[in-house]
This record gives C-alpha cells, structure tokens and sequence, in this order.
C-alpha cells in the first residue's frame, strides 16, 4: 500500500480508465435515439462523479444525449441554456449539466443526486438517510484523497494508511449485504463503483467483499 500513489497514474492509464470506459461506453447506444430524448447530459470527460451520473442514467433505461465537450463549449451551452439556480449564474469552473425537460441542473454532485430522485435511488427512512449521507461523505473523501495524494513519500504513507483504513472498512460493512444500505440500490453504490475502478482494481483482490460488490453492480448497470 505504501507505494500505491506514487504509481497511481499510470495504474489508471493502464487499468482502470480502460475497463471504465470500456463499461461507461454501453451508454453511447442512448446518445442516438430515433426521436430527440428529453434528457440531455454535458460533461467533461474524467471529472468527479461523471460517470456515476452516466452510470445513474444506463440503470434509469431512459434514452438520453450525452454530450463529451471541453470547457469552453461547456460555457457556451450554459450560457445559452441560461443555467442559472437562485438567480446566481455558474460561472464556467462548473463544468456538468443535465436538461431533463424544465428541469435544469448543474454542479456533478447536484446531478447525480437529482438523478438518484429520479430513479428512486434514495434511502427513505430517517436511520437509512443518516446511512447513505455518511457514505456520501466517506466516498467523496476517498475520491479527493485519491486525487490531492503527491509523490512526497510522507504524504504517500499517509494518504496509502487512510486508504486502506477506509477500504478495509467497506469491505468489512459488506458482509452480508449486497448494496452499501444492505439489499436496497442506492445512489452511493455508483460514487462507490466509479471511485472504485477509477483508483483501487489493483487493490481488489485483497478485499474480496468489495470485490464481489463491483461483480454485482456491473451487473446492475447491464
């Protein structure tokens, strides 16, 4: 674990942007529909949480236009889209949006929670929403560790230390249960595959729980 940021980039060169991708790609048969779809999904390819939205979206089975641009095109569809929230425009940093009929959304993390709304991939209860908010949380700070991790070696040790704590967490939370809120899907199970494949399939064999939990998730989003 000790020198697994160091070589992050090119394990994710390697490895897992190729088998996400490879997985994400099944939802470019819904980019050419025979009638104009409602939805409409722009983002910048390799962003945080894109392909959980994408992977929301392939699950929900409703026909969709995607949409890979660069960052200025991104601008110039906001603001011809007048995406707008509180009447506080999003500047061009906020790269993703979703059209879905009136509705206009934007910011990853908004996108993909809509979606889970949408396709009823939220907790219900009190004790469940405590769950899944904690999730959220937990994979989001997996995900940024991930990112901001250096190649100083006392941040190496110290991000690899975090990382395997919070792997070995996961994989002990999932015995017996098939989703991270036990046999209900949830919107949390996505952040938890993309974050998954996009850092740790090098690491999966050693947690056989997390493992068998993409096996089944694939599976979902088929």
């Amino acid at each position: 674990m000790n020198h697994f940021f160091a070589h992050r980039r090119q394990s994710v060169d390697l490895n897992a942007v190729e088998s996400f991708i490879r997985r994400a790609s099944m939802i470019t048969n819904l980019t050419e529909p025979e009638e104009d779809p409602s939805i409409v999904f722009a983002f910048r390819a390799g962003d945080a949480f894109t392909n959980t939205s994408r992977l929301i979206l392939l699950h929900g089975g409703q026909k969709c236009r995607l949409q890979n641009l660069d960052k200025e095109a991104l601008k110039e569809l906001k603001e011809k889209e007048n995406l707008q929230m509180n009447d506080m425009s999003f500047n061009a940093s906020t790269v993703a949006y979703l059209i879905d009929g009136d509705v206009k959304v934007t910011q990853d993390i908004a996108i993909f929670r809509y979606l889970a709304r949408k396709y009823n991939l939220v907790a219900q209860s009190e004790e469940m929403i405590q769950q899944q908010d904690t999730f959220e949380g937990l994979i989001a700070n997996l995900n940024l560790t991930s990112l901001s991790a250096t190649a100083d070696p006392q941040e190496i040790r110290h991000a690899s230390e975090k990382v395997k704590a919070v792997l070995e967490r996961l994989d002990q939370w999932l015995v017996g249960r098939n989703y991270l809120l036990g046999d209900q899907l949830n919107y949390t199970d996505f952040m938890l595959l993309e974050v998954l494949n996009t850092w740790f399939l090098d690491l999966l064999p050693h947690f056989l729980q997390l493992k068998s939990f993409c096996a089944r998730m694939q599976q979902v989003t088929l």
